[in-house]
């Protein structure tokens, strides 16, 4: 199980590195300034594998493709979105506590803060998201030996 995570991930790492640099070479001999830095790629390849382990929990939890499918797509673009929006009204410092709102600071190349939003650093985000990515991974053990078949 672990070598077919770390080789799903590497290869969806590695053709992302490799267009991060080469754009980074064209916009460059263009005169434009654009570097990459390590700090996103290296929390693009985290964010792969803490993303994987969270589907991988998801999945244990349903115990139906079909409806793990639809609840790990629609968490992150449809019900973050919507409880964003809500958070929002109550102030700019509670959508930090969203887990894939979160994870998504990982992959940041500029540390800004979304606008007014104000969220953990790289490091303090994936370590979150990484819990909840863990916690998935508990839950869905705890519930397929729970489960009689």
């Amino acid at each position: 199980w672990s070598s077919d995570v770390c080789s799903s991930d590497l290869v969806g790492f590695l053709p992302s590195a490799v267009t991060l640099a080469l754009s980074s070479a064209i916009l460059s001999a263009r005169g434009l300034s654009y570097t990459v830095t390590a700090g996103p790629l290296v929390g693009l390849l985290v964010l792969r594998v803490l993303m994987t382990l969270f589907g991988f929990g998801v999945g244990c939890l349903m115990r139906q493709p079909a409806g793990a499918i639809p609840v790990f797509l629609l968490w992150p673009l449809v019900v973050e979105g919507i409880v964003g929006l809500i958070l929002d009204q109550f102030g700019n410092t509670y959508q930090r506590w969203l887990p894939f709102r979160s994870g998504q600071r990982l992959i940041e190349f500029g540390m800004s803060d979304m606008g007014n939003q104000v969220f953990f650093s790289r490091v303090v985000s994936g370590v979150y998201f990484g819990a909840w990515a863990v916690l998935a991974v508990g839950l869905g053990w705890w519930s397929v030996n729970r489960r009689d078949a």
